[in-house]
């Protein structure tokens, strides 16, 4: 089961892991349209008032599209026999953790929690405000946080996978590719 949730890429082949993110994406896609959350940067999710489904699209599209970009040019400098086929493979399956967290925003009740404690905390200086909305936030941010670490986890062991990288230069490769990313889809979503 561990192999199944965080390195999927050592068990499975490129077919079976790019036809399950390819499934897997377009599941996330119909989960950011109909709970109202934006992929608007290849690390990010953020919920809001509405989306169209092709913003959804667009968003998801130059995501994947950043990152695998980014990952395949830092996997070339690492070991030039590196896949563009794996690459894809590991862009589409790490995001899957983001997939999930569109469904704690049903009927736009979490976009709406924060957008009351926003509005609360702005109109008033009575600090924090405590109550089951809060407790809700607190809980949904530690479990953002846990699918996080797991996009990251699924991301590197499918990269190290990809590239049999091996040594901090090659996580350092990573990281810069990863950043890169983030940098240029925000960017690229900016100008859109």
């Amino acid at each position: 089961m561990k192999t199944l949730l965080f390195n999927p890429f050592a068990k499975y082949d490129e077919k079976i892991l790019l036809i399950s993110g390819l499934i897997a994406t377009l599941v996330g896609g119909f989960t950011g349209y109909f709970f109202n959350a934006a992929y608007d940067g290849a690390l990010d999710l953020h919920l809001v008032a509405a989306i169209t489904a092709s913003e959804t699209a667009e968003f998801l599209l130059i995501n994947i599209v950043t990152i695998v970009l980014f990952l395949f040019l830092a996997a070339k400098c690492i070991n030039r026999k590196t896949r563009l086929v794996d690459i894809l493979s590991t862009a589409l399956i790490a995001r899957i953790p983001l997939y999930i967290l569109p469904f704690f925003n049903v009927g736009n009740y979490l976009y709406n929690i924060t957008s009351n404690m926003t509005k609360k905390l702005l109109e008033s200086n009575t600090g924090i405000i405590f109550g089951t909305d809060t407790i809700f936030m607190l809980l949904f941010a530690m479990v953002t946080m846990a699918f996080v670490v797991w996009f990251f986890a699924l991301l590197w062991n499918g990269f190290k996978v990809a590239t049999n990288a091996k040594g901090i230069l090659h996580v350092v490769f990573f990281i810069a590719a990863v950043l890169l990313a983030e940098i240029f889809s925000k960017i690229t979503l900016i100008y859109l």
